[in-house]
């Protein structure tokens, strides 16, 4: 996917793209693993120990798993795969975005996107 996006630019921010590649997924990891995943996946009817903060569940957004706590010890390949699909989908909306913003900018946005649209 690199490859694509640093043909889409000018040579001299080629370098610049492969770096905010790289970065976006290695700050959507770290999003996708704190909360994107839990609530995405996390049961949204039982809030389990979050009950007492937030109350019963709202049907809506996932209450189980933060920083994958509770969740099944085997069952690391499906988050992985859901993990490259996360960023699979958030390099093709990001993609356009090379070259024309800050590099804070455009890694909070990403994680931005892990965390709460990717549920959606």
């Amino acid at each position: 996917m690199q490859q694509v996006e640093v043909g889409c630019v000018r040579a001299k921010n080629a370098k610049n793209t492969v770096i905010m590649t790289l970065l976006d997924a290695a700050f959507a990891s770290i999003g996708w693993w704190i909360t994107g995943f839990a609530f995405a996946f996390g049961d949204p009817l039982s809030a389990g120990p979050m009950r007492v903060v937030v109350g019963p569940g709202n049907g809506f957004i996932g209450y189980q798993y933060f920083v994958l706590s509770g969740y099944p010890g085997d069952m690391w390949q499906y988050w992985l795969f859901q993990y490259a699909v996360c960023v699979v989908c958030l390099f093709f909306g990001w993609g356009k975005c090379f070259g024309r913003g800050c590099i804070v900018c455009f890694v909070g946005g990403s994680v931005w996107c892990v965390v709460i649209v990717e549920r959606v």
